[in-house]
């Protein structure tokens, strides 16, 4: 046991939906599926605690700040810090323990998909979100099919706590060493962005941030009577500077608006068929959280996924590429994680609107006499997202033809815009780049 020790508390926030699962699946009531199914669609279900409550364990949490570190650090002192497997040299045990952090206080979740009806079941700050499933090895829909998975709500709160323990060593300038670099790696993690952790990082699902002004460092020396004395160090943090995150081959920024109206539809609402609902309640309502837009980036990156695909085809037939593969480079295989990332999508406004028209027949087209459809969406809604072209070495690394495939994509949403969302054949979700900004 070394003579020093750093104890380090701090609050993770939440910033877009969180889903850190077992591999296991569970039933919600609220979600039924298709009428006269004889089972309910499977929920895949979050990690929780003894008490219920959704969990982050301490690898998951260990595994981010050593990517963190990896990026910005050499090896050496990533070893130190995290420990280094078995190997000819033997191995080395880190000074950095991170502890599993519970939820401490949760997001709003009332008027988010599938919580009406079914809050005790999913418990607090957490709610159900349907997208439809995708192959990844293709990237097309599966008609009809849905996925659903258990997420912890943007705004919920997770109690961080780490211990620095130079083992090995009674140097105390040694562990202050180490509580340095310890400091910096926090400080990027504190950074507005944020970092990408459990399922669906690609599509910017699961960022959190270290809100700096909850630190708390707490320094225990053994004195001469061989007690551990406590003494706050708090002071130490603010004087810590952040990592320099490793920049990747390109990114940018791009600030999507929607002056008409937008929905993407919350199946939890209901059908058209209207049945059950209170009178002049909408037959259709777009999914929302905390009263604006409910935005998965799975439903963004699908949309990108498509024009990326059109884009490789259309230079494919005029001889401006030799291959068409880059699309699934870009996106993901079953066998290849994505090289391009959503790493920040947000809702920036967006104001609630009920648009009432005349029922159309889904068959022929033609108005339904005396009938009217009422779609409960948003108008004048705006979104801002950073794409990010990532650059993992090796075979991970983009190609000329990735990179130029990426810059059309970029081209060409700048210029065309893109349709998102519900019934964008009758002008729904018709958003257009506003500003397009690529980052250095």
């Amino acid at each position: 046991m070394s003579k020093v020790r750093y104890d380090i508390k701090g609050q993770l926030l939440v910033l877009s939906p969180l889903h850190l699962g077992t591999g296991q699946v569970r039933q919600i009531s609220t979600i039924t599926g298709k009428e006269g199914a004889n089972t309910s669609p499977e929920v895949a279900a979050l990690l929780r605690d003894a008490t219920g409550r959704p969990y982050l364990s301490g690898s998951t949490l260990k595994g981010l700040l050593r990517r963190i570190a990896e990026g910005a650090m050499e090896q050496e002192l990533v070893d130190a810090l995290f420990g280094a497997l078995k190997g000819e040299d033997g191995g080395t045990k880190g000074a950095l323990v991170v502890a599993g952090a519970s939820l401490d206080r949760p997001g709003e979740t009332a008027d988010a998909p599938y919580v009406q009806g079914a809050a005790q079941e999913l418990g607090g700050g957490v709610f159900v979100a349907a997208r439809t499933a995708v192959d990844p090895a293709s990237g097309t829909v599966d008609d009809g099919k849905l996925f659903f998975a258990e997420m912890v709500a943007p705004g919920a709160q997770f109690g961080l706590r780490l211990s620095i323990e130079r083992r090995g060593t009674d140097s105390l300038a040694d562990a202050s060493s180490i509580l340095d670099k310890t400091l910096r790696l926090l400080k990027s993690l504190a950074q507005d962005e944020g970092w990408s952790i459990g399922k669906g990082q690609a599509d910017g699902f699961g960022r959190v941030r270290l809100d700096p002004r909850s630190v708390k460092i707490e320094r225990r020396a053994l004195n001469s009577s061989g007690v551990f004395a406590s003494s706050s160090v708090s002071g130490v943090w603010e004087k810590a500077p952040a990592m320099v995150r490793r920049k990747p081959p390109r990114s940018v920024d791009l600030h999507l608006s929607c002056e008409g109206p937008f929905a993407i539809v919350d199946a939890s609402r209901g059908s058209s068929s209207g049945k059950g609902k209170a009178e002049g309640a909408a037959q259709l309502a777009a999914q929302r959280i905390r009263q604006v837009p409910l935005v998965l980036g799975s439903s963004l990156s699908g949309v990108l996924r498509a024009r990326a695909n059109w884009i490789e085809k259309l230079q494919l037939l005029r001889g401006q590429r030799s291959q068409a593969d880059s699309c699934l480079r870009l996106f993901g295989t079953q066998e290849a994680r994505a090289l391009v990332s959503i790493s920040r999508l947000d809702v920036v406004k967006a104001d609630r609107w009920q648009v009432t028209s005349v029922k159309l027949d889904r068959f022929s087209g033609g108005p339904v006499d005396n009938a009217l459809f009422t779609t409960d969406c948003f108008i004048n809604t705006e979104l801002s997202l950073r794409l990010v072209l990532e650059d993992r070495g090796g075979v991970m690394s983009p190609s000329e033809d990735d990179v130029a495939l990426f810059d059309a994509l970029v081209a060409d949403v700048s210029e065309n815009g893109i349709e998102l969302g519900h019934a964008t054949n009758r002008g729904f979700g018709w958003f257009k780049v506003r500003e397009a900004q690529h980052v250095h």
